[in-house]
């Protein structure tokens, strides 16, 4: 059964960020759904780290990732949360994840903030990660692009299937996708979109949950990809190696 790469989990201090908020009385009810559906693992932060402004709130978005991630290490994986205006504090936590063998770090959108993965704000941000051997899931947008070619050596995860970057993302080496979003869990033809440009090897299964249902990609998945051993490769299989190939703490138990 597959791990969710790409999940935003509600928090009490969280409530108010997103909409999706309100349907959950606290984490335990969001993780309970999930596993209703077939999840067997969730890559996460909250969405307070998705949508913090301040260095106060990226400390307290980790703070949070952390504390969840304590009482279920088995289910959970932590993303690290950074902004470009808070420099200092994210290096600091970038580096504090790095030494407890937590490699992921996002997801990171730039429409919050108005600064594109490509802008210099963010360059001392993502040459940490690269020297930490860090992964960096990043929503897409040009910047992506950009920034991938600038920095080869940093492993990219780009989230969200849009079919005119697929060709674009597809040609960078050290560019993964991930297939959250409408596009991969509702619209026929772009998880099979993006597996006709990526190939198998780099894509990770993923919703976007707790904004989308996570069911609907679970069914997506077994109708676009009906090969079984491609279905496991994608479905947790390259999640695993990625974050084994970083340096990665046992995840989820010791993996599937």
């Amino acid at each position: 059964m597959p791990i969710d790469a790409h999940v935003h989990l509600p928090y009490p201090r969280d409530f108010g960020r997103h909409c999706s908020e309100a349907l959950f009385r606290d984490v335990s009810e969001a993780v309970k759904l999930a596993r209703g559906a077939g999840v067997t693992g969730m890559v996460f932060n909250t969405w307070l780290g998705v949508f913090c402004d301040t260095a106060e709130e990226v400390d307290a978005a980790n703070r949070d990732a952390l504390e969840l991630y304590g009482t279920m290490p088995e289910y959970l994986y932590p993303g690290a949360v950074i902004h470009p205006r808070a420099v200092e504090t994210s290096l600091a936590w970038l580096d504090r994840f790095r030494e407890r063998g937590l490699v992921w770090v996002g997801e990171l959108v730039p429409y919050r903030c108005g600064i594109d993965f490509d802008r210099p704000e963010w360059t001392p941000l993502f040459e940490r990660c690269r020297d930490n051997g860090q992964i960096v899931q990043l929503h897409n947008s040009a910047g992506v692009v950009a920034l991938a070619e600038r920095m080869p050596e940093l492993n990219i995860v780009c989230a969200h299937i849009t079919a005119e970057w697929l060709a674009p993302l597809a040609a960078l080496p050290n560019v993964r996708l991930d297939l959250s979003g409408a596009n991969g869990g509702l619209r026929l033809g772009s998880m099979e979109s993006a597996l006709a440009a990526f190939g198998p090897e780099r894509l990770l299964w993923a919703t976007d949950y707790t904004a989308f249902d996570p069911a609907c990609f679970v069914i997506r998945l077994e109708r676009a990809v009906p090969d079984p051993v491609m279905r496991r490769k994608i479905g947790s299989g390259n999640l695993l190696r990625l974050l084994a190939s970083a340096g990665s703490v046992p995840a989820f138990g010791g993996g599937r």
